[in-house]
């Protein structure tokens, strides 16, 4: 332990050597682990896969050889903060990370705080048994969640496939002796191996199992998946693809089926640049052929007529405008945007089986997305609009994935949103 501490102060004073030369000054030192420390926060308490620091004063041998104020957390901690603030968690209330790796870690932020036991984490999430009679882990439990989904098992399960499927790049690398690990599966996995493929399904139906009961004890908007193997994925299999599979298959419906099921960062490790979540695609035609030019002369993606281009905005402030419009319109007399026909619409699509007397909650919630389709087809199907779907009870039964019509729901008519919305439809529907 004492040779981990002072790598530790190696590496914090190489790191502070670096902000000084960049003209800065370090404040303070965070330093995020896996296990548990005891609630003084000054021993380590326990780490499955790092023994020799159990019981260790690593808190206090750090603090005392440095010169700043030192911070301890869970590494699960740190990540899912992370995420929150600046990665899969943005925009989302109720995140939960999970972290792939040697072990399974957990971190969950609710309303903008982190959840912490008295261990000063969310759970050992690797520790929960999910399999009574699976392998022994680390932790002396039997079947737990990280002895099944972690790199220990997809070794194990890498042997063994390597005898199913001997002449792979997967059954090269366990015959080489050296120990498996996320370079080896993802290489195996890109290369179309049956045998990475089989791990990674394997490990990712238990980590699925892991997740249904997450759904169940957090009701989170969106479970993201990240760590060092949480990203394993080829053209035939991911570990995430797995997992989703899973946890809809032994999960409670009505708790797996609102979450959004996401990876953390790209499959080499990245994180996602400028996801779809927090962009707009704006569709234009080319009125004539000097725009069609333009199109091509300035490399925008178009259609294979090139008259019809995509354009992304990083940014969508929706909502945010609209009192822009109104204020510029009322107050100043400018004119403002305004749509001139009635081309598309949004309708309301059960997200899970829905029952009658179910009070639908709106764009956002747990009852309903929304579902894109021209105004034509969502008409005559008599589509519930988004926007509607809210506050009003059910009438019958809807599956889902089924879209929501007026005839569904028990709306007041009278109301001046839908009276509104009845009336363009009058005005404005294609003929």
């Amino acid at each position: 332990p004492e040779e981990i501490a002072t790598t530790l102060v190696q590496g914090v004073e190489a790191c502070a050597d670096f902000v000084r030369d960049a003209g800065a000054e370090v404040a303070a030192v965070g330093v995020v682990m896996p296990g548990v420390l005891d609630p003084d926060g000054e021993h380590v308490r326990f780490v499955a896969n790092l023994p020799a620091l159990n019981g260790f004063a690593l808190p206090v041998r750090l603090r005392a050889r440095l010169n700043w104020p030192v911070v301890f957390d869970a590494d699960s901690n740190g990540a899912a903060w992370g995420e929150f603030r600046f990665g899969a968690g943005r925009g989302c209330n109720r995140l939960v990370l999970v972290t792939v790796g040697t072990g399974i870690g957990l971190g969950v932020v609710i309303e903008g705080q982190l959840v912490r036991t008295s261990h000063g984490t969310a759970g050992p999430l690797g520790h929960i048994i999910v399999d009574p009679g699976g392998p022994q882990c680390a932790c002396g439990g039997h079947g737990s969640l990280g002895r099944l989904a972690g790199l220990r098992e997809m070794q194990d399960e890498a042997a063994r496939q390597a005898e199913a499927h001997g002449d792979g790049p997967l059954a090269a690398a366990v015959r080489s002796g050296d120990p498996v690990g996320g370079e080896q599966l993802q290489a195996a996995l890109q290369a179309g191996d049956p045998a990475a493929e089989a791990v990674v399904r394997h490990a990712g139906r238990w980590l699925g199992v892991g997740m249904a009961s997450l759904a169940v004890m957090f009701e989170p908007e969106r479970i993201a998946v990240g760590g060092g193997l949480g990203s394993l994925a080829g053209p035939g299999a991911s570990l995430l693809d797995a997992a989703r599979a899973a946890m809809r298959d032994v999960g409670a419906p009505h708790f797996t089926e609102r979450v959004e099921v996401i990876a953390a960062d790209e499959r080499d490790g990245r994180p996602v640049f400028r996801d779809l979540r927090w962009g707009v695609y704006v569709v234009v035609e080319a009125p004539n052929d000097y725009a069609a030019a333009c199109f091509r002369q300035y490399g925008l993606k178009t259609d294979a007529s090139g008259r019809t281009a995509a354009l992304y905005r990083p940014c969508h402030l929706i909502g945010l405008e609209l009192g822009i419009s109104v204020l510029s319109a009322a107050l100043r007399g400018e004119p403002t945007g305004s749509p001139r026909a009635f081309n598309g619409d949004v309708m309301a699509t059960a997200k899970r089986d829905l029952g009658p007397g179910e009070t639908l909650d709106g764009e956002g919630g747990f009852c309903v997305y929304g579902k894109l389709a021209p105004a034509a087809a969502a008409l005559a199907q008599g589509a519930l609009p988004i926007g509607l779907a809210h506050g009003v009870k059910l009438l019958r039964s809807i599956k889902a994935g089924q879209v929501v019509t007026w005839q569904d729901v028990d709306i007041d008519p009278d109301r001046p949103a839908v009276r509104a919305r009845r009336d363009m439809e009058a005005r404005f529907a294609p003929r």
